[in-house]
Formats: C-alpha cells, structure tokens, sequence
C-alpha cells in the first residue's frame, strides 16, 4: 500500500547533511573564485588552469564531502582575496570594505585566517598606482578595514563577547598546540608542508607544478 500525504511523516534534515552541503557548496564556489583572482591577476589561461588544479586537488576534495570548517574558511579568505585585488585595480573603498567582511567571516570560520587581512593593508599603504598614500589617509583606512572585519568576526562568533575570557583561553591553548606541532607533522614549518601537508594534500604532481610555476613567474617578473 503506498503512503498517501495524510499518512507522511515529516523527517529533519540531519544536521550532519547540512554541514556536508555547505561544504559542498563552498568547494564549488572556492574553484570559481580561485578563476575569478587568477583571472584579475594574469589572464584565461592561467584561470583556468588554477580553477583546474584545485578541482583535482585531493586535500580540497575530500574535505569538500565532509561538514568541516576547512573548506568553507578557505572560500571566505578566497572571496576577501579577489576583493583586495578589486580594490588594488579600482582603488574604491566599497571594495576593501566587501574585502574586510569577508576577512572578519573567514576567521571566523577558522582564526588562523585573519591573516587573509594583510595583503589587504599591504593594498591600502601602496594604493592609488603604487604612491604611498598620506599616512592619515591609509590609518583611516586600516582602522575601517579592521572595524569592518572584527563586526564581521563577531557576528559569526557571538559566544567571544559573551564568554571573551574563555575565547582568549581557548586561543592560548590553540597556540600553545600549534607551537608544539601536530605529533608527527613536527619540525622546521616549511618541510612539515611541502613534504606532508601539500605532498599529500595536493599530490606531488599538482605540488611540483605549482612549485615549477612560481619560480618562473617570479624569475618573468625580475627581468621585466
């Protein structure tokens, strides 16, 4: 006998499933994102190429099937990114503003990536073609950057002002974690990367290529 629409129970959506979604959504936004700033910076090809290699990339990936912060922090910092570059090229504030949100929301997500916040000042001390600005000028703007990002960060994260005392425990404990190193993945920061983190989370393909492609853009970009 089927089940007719008097007889339906209504089930909840698992929150598990929800957190998987998001995830799913932000990987997939993550790779067009990651066009859109190769795409500001360089041209098609190049676009294209990133968007490609971070489609494939294992790390991203695997990470984008499953409810965690990772993938959804990094979209965030992308997003803040492509903004900063907007702002480097149209040098209008509504973009450095969208920037800071998304900067505050990252991390949010993940606090380590309040760091996505410094090419943005950097942007804001050489604007306008590269002349530095007037040092009030550029304060003005670093302390409207940094307001708009912290509102950002305390939307996404109301518990710090209710509890700020155990936040600021909390991320003493964190640092003091990080300092020591996650068990096997301890030693010199740059080996524990190249050779666990992005060896394995990239592939040494990807890895090696991506490697290969910066010393040739940075050796371009010396002789011109």
């Amino acid at each position: 006998m089927g089940i007719t629409s008097a007889t339906r129970v209504a089930v909840p959506i698992s929150p598990r499933l929800i957190a998987r979604s998001i995830s799913v959504a932000a990987g997939t936004t993550t790779v067009w994102l990651v066009h859109c700033v190769a795409l500001k910076l360089f041209d098609r090809r190049a676009a294209l190429t990133a968007a490609f290699f971070l489609a494939v990339a294992a790390l991203h990936v695997r990470d984008s099937h499953f409810g965690v912060p990772d993938v959804t922090a990094t979209c965030l910092a992308v997003a803040s990114f492509l903004w900063t570059c907007r702002f480097i090229a149209s040098d209008r504030l509504r973009d450095l503003m969208i920037s800071a949100a998304f900067a505050g929301a990252a991390a949010s997500t993940k606090y380590n990536l309040a760091l996505i916040a410094v090419p943005a000042i950097l942007a804001i001390v050489t604007a306008g073609d590269g002349r530095s600005l007037v040092i009030r000028e550029a304060a003005r703007r670093i302390a409207a950057y940094a307001a708009i990002a912290a509102v950002a960060f305390c939307v996404g994260s109301p518990y710090v002002l209710v509890e700020w005392r155990v936040f600021a425990h909390g991320v003493s404990e964190i640092s003091d974690h990080l300092r020591d190193g996650h068990l096997v993945a301890s030693g010199p920061t740059w080996s524990v990367h190249f050779f666990s983190t992005l060896w394995y989370g990239l592939g040494w393909p990807l890895l090696l290529t991506g490697v290969g492609g910066l010393v040739s853009y940075f050796v371009k970009s010396h002789r011109a």
